[in-house]
């Protein structure tokens, strides 16, 4: 379930980011502490 999220996060940033690869990570981090599922386990990122 969490690897079917993040390739939908990776789609996502690609879509509206293009390929600036640079921003990814953050990107990505951003928009896993703001998903519901990061809210109600609060893990920190690899």
């Amino acid at each position: 379930m969490v690897k079917g999220f993040l390739k939908k996060l990776a789609i996502l940033n690609l879509a509206l980011w293009g390929r600036k690869v640079l921003n990814y990570h953050r990107l990505s981090r951003k928009n896993l502490q703001d998903a519901p599922e990061a809210k109600r386990k609060k893990t920190p990122p690899r």
